[in-house]
Order: C-alpha cells, then structure tokens, then sequence
C-alpha cells in the first residue's frame, strides 16, 4: 500500500488530509511508527535506530507539535532511512512544517479530529496485514505458473482475477537482480518501487516475488504499445541505483499468449542476465537482443557445447596450458578485429613479425586457414559458446 492507496480508503477520505510533499504520494507505507514516546522528546535519544525504511510516522504529542524546529530535526533524522509518510493532528501543522516536507516530496497528511487515532491505526494495519497476506498468495501464484508441471490454468487465471490481475495476452518475465544488496526490507522496497511504476500504465497489481537478491515478475507485455519495454526497465534500474546506490541487473523473456508457455520466457529473462554477466556492457537486455546468444541458450546439452568448443579451440588451448604461450588470446583479438592482423599487432602491442608468426603457429595446431571467412566464423561461434559456458559455470 502506498500513500495514494491510503488516501482513498472510505473510512479515511474524510479525516485525512494531503497538506503538502504531493510527488512523494507513491511512496510505498511498510508499517507505521508512533513518534509520540518520551523517548523521542529526549534530545540524545537515536530515534533512527527504530526506523527500517517504509513507516509512516504519526506525531501527534503537542510538546512535539508546538516546536517546528523539533520537529523538523525528527524529520531529518528519520528521511533518510526512507520514511514513506508523517501525520500530524489537525491545526497543529505549520506552513514552515508544510514547505519543508514539500521541499522533500514528502506528503504530509492532516488527521482530523473527528477520526480517532486509535481507529486510525487499526483502519492502516489491518489493511497492511490484509495486503501482506495478499502478497503471499500472489508470489504462490507465481511460482506455480514458472515451476510447477501441468498446474491448472483455469485455477490460476480464477485466482488471479480474484485479486485483479489481468493475465490474458502476452505475458512476459523480467528478473531484477540486484549486486550486494540481501537483506529481506530493502529487497521488498525494490519490489514496491518495481510495482510503483507499471502503475503508470494502470497496472496497478501484479504478480512479483522475490528470489535471494532478484526480484521476478510477470507482466503484460502489450500494454507497452510502442514504448520500448527496455527503455521502461532502464528506468527501474537507474532508480534502483539512485534511491538504493547499488548496481540492478535486468534481463527480460519473450511475450508469451499461452500461459503454460510463460516459463519459457522465465528461462529467457535468465539467459538475458547471463549475457549481462559475460559482456558487462549493458544493465538491461531483452532475449529479443541477444542474436546469436539466444540460440546458442537454446541447446539444452552443455556436452553438445563442449563438443564444439573443443572440436574448433580444443588443440589450441592445450597448447597455450602446456606452452604457457597467448595463442588463444591472440586469435580471440585477431577474429574480434575484423581479422586484420596490423590492427590486432598494435592492439596487442606486439610487431606486425610477431603477429605473423602467432597466426601461423595457430593455423598449424588447429590446422585451419584462416583467411577462410567461414572458418573465422567458426572459431568466433567457438569463443562465444566458450564464454557461455564459463559464465554458466561461474
């Protein structure tokens, strides 16, 4: 549940109050915080150590509510842990409050008099608690439709429409994965920020579960039209460095029709990734881009793979173990430059004499020629099946 969401329960429409901090009313609510104990009126109390990113924070004590100062000093501790929200009483909000929360994007809300706070917090927990059990069932839902043989459609599309999840048409998969970031409250934040953005396209539930440090979800791939759906996951991965400074990986499946066909474009999302890992050149890729990769990922037997690899390098690279020498290197550049041996001489740094030399030792262990277009397209296929391979082991 974000801010938005909370402002548009029946029971609250009527006692609480956007004042300002509007273009943060997304801001996703985890649970929420009394900053009303004696504790907090005591200067040298760390009242940060109490937040873990999500609360909306509920200030309701006059000895804080009379002191603007105190209480924009609580705010500045507790705003960069994430706070989603504060609530303040009625008339006890001034305007210097209300543009400092602005300035941060941070909505600030009125609680009327007429709503008591104890219902108040009894009306936003049972709804967390009832979006948590939600969750939970959904992520099921999920998992069932990727990992589980001959599951029943017609169960899972009944379930699925019963939360308001829309899963006719194209459906596609993406997997977020994220680089030193494993504890459950930040990993469930990303999630709530993924979530928040297919808003955008009224989307405004989906199926999404987190996985170690990734986050998978199921989407409608249609609703895109002619928005590139790398261009959207490009957003979600700068969002996720600028809000959590940590790198986000993405890789995304195909669209499928059929939904027993959806797991095809889990495992394409995962290929996708794997790709990300081997060139390090790009957050996000779509199966849709992998060209010869994508292929190459379809061969289920890595002993098919191995066979090539050491059918075209195999003599190569034993010779370089047992010579302690840079062929394979020096071919690897060689092929990558267009098989110009001036341009890899000086890409190597080595003499043009040198080059020469290197390339006919190779020509002669693997016994090619290498002014042969075909064959160079061989041993280029060999190196990227190589690299597959290592990355799959690594």
């Amino acid at each position: 549940m974000n801010c938005e969401d909370l402002v548009n329960i029946p029971l609250l429409k009527k006692g609480l109050t956007l004042i300002s901090g509007a273009n943060g009313i997304r801001n996703n609510i985890s649970w929420i915080y009394f900053a009303d104990c004696v504790q907090c009126l005591d200067e040298e109390y760390n009242i940060s150590e109490l937040i873990h990113g999500g609360e909306m924070v509920i200030i309701t004590n006059k000895s804080l509510t009379d002191d603007d100062n105190k209480i924009i000093d609580i705010i500045k501790v507790m705003y960069p842990k994430k706070i989603a929200a504060v609530v303040i009483n009625e008339n006890q909000i001034s305007k210097k409050i209300a543009d400092y929360c602005e300035e941060l994007n941070l909505p600030l809300f009125e609680l009327s008099v007429e709503l008591h706070l104890i219902d108040f917090s009894q009306i936003v927990c049972k709804r967390l608690i009832e979006e948590e059990s939600e969750t939970h069932s959904r992520e099921k839902l999920l998992t069932s439709i990727l990992f589980v043989d001959n599951f029943n459609e017609y169960e899972v599309t009944k379930r699925a429409t019963h939360y308001g999840i829309t899963i006719s048409g194209k459906q596609a998969v993406a997997i977020i994965k994220t680089v030193g970031l494993n504890d459950p409250a930040s990993i469930k934040r990303i999630q709530n920020l993924v979530e928040n953005e297919f808003r955008y396209y009224d989307i405004n539930k989906l199926l999404i579960y987190s996985q170690f440090e990734a986050i998978v979800v199921m989407f409608p791939l249609d609703v895109f039209g002619r928005d590139s759906v790398v261009h959207f996951f490009e957003k979600i991965a700068d969002k996720i460095r600028k809000d959590f400074e940590i790198e986000a990986y993405i890789g995304i499946g195909l669209g499928y029709e059929y939904l027993a066909d959806v797991r095809e474009s889990y495992t394409e999302a995962k290929s996708a990734l794997q790709l990300i890992s081997m060139e390090k050149q790009k957050y996000v890729l779509s199966y849709n881009d992998m060209g010869i990769h994508s292929l190459i990922s379809q061969i289920r037997s890595p002993r098919t793979l191995d066979n090539y690899i050491n059918d075209k390098l195999g003599k190569l690279i034993e010779a370089d173990k047992v010579q302690d020498s840079e062929l394979c290197n020096t071919l690897r550049a060689y092929i990558e430059n267009n098989c110009n041996s001036n341009a890899t001489a000086e890409l190597l740094f080595i003499h043009r004499n040198t080059m020469r030399y290197r390339l006919d030792k190779i020509e002669k262990i693997l016994n090619v020629d290498l002014d042969d277009l075909s064959v160079c397209l061989e041993l280029k296929l060999a190196f990227i099946i190589l690299d597959f391979r290592n990355s799959r082991k690594n």
